[in-house]
């Protein structure tokens, strides 16, 4: 539980540093610039947006985590209505990110 809140707290401040893409459309420019080092999909995307970044990650090498919280519960985290998916843009939070979901 206590890893569960510094994931939220980690994503709190990649926010404000604007170190996060939120959306298919941001997410996958941040993947063709390689900017995007973590991707975090929500339980509940759908299969459109799975199969958006199917396709855009088969030229990357970016680390993906399919989150337990749907999509109200990442935007609530974020502070918007729903979030399917967000890249982390920034090589530090998403190795912090990485580093409590592995102890999760």
């Amino acid at each position: 539980m206590k890893n569960l809140q510094k994931i939220k707290t980690l994503l709190q401040f990649a926010l404000k540093a604007g170190r996060l893409s939120i959306g298919i459309t941001s997410v996958t420019k941040s993947v063709l610039y390689k900017k995007a080092r973590l991707i975090i999909i929500a339980s509940d995307c759908g299969t459109n947006i799975d199969k958006k970044l199917n396709t855009v990650l088969k030229n990357g090498k970016v680390d993906v985590y399919r989150s337990s919280s749907d999509k109200d519960s990442l935007g609530s985290i974020l502070n918007y209505n729903e979030v399917s998916v967000v890249s982390v843009n920034d090589e530090n939070f998403a190795k912090g990110i990485l580093k409590k979901i592995k102890n999760e």
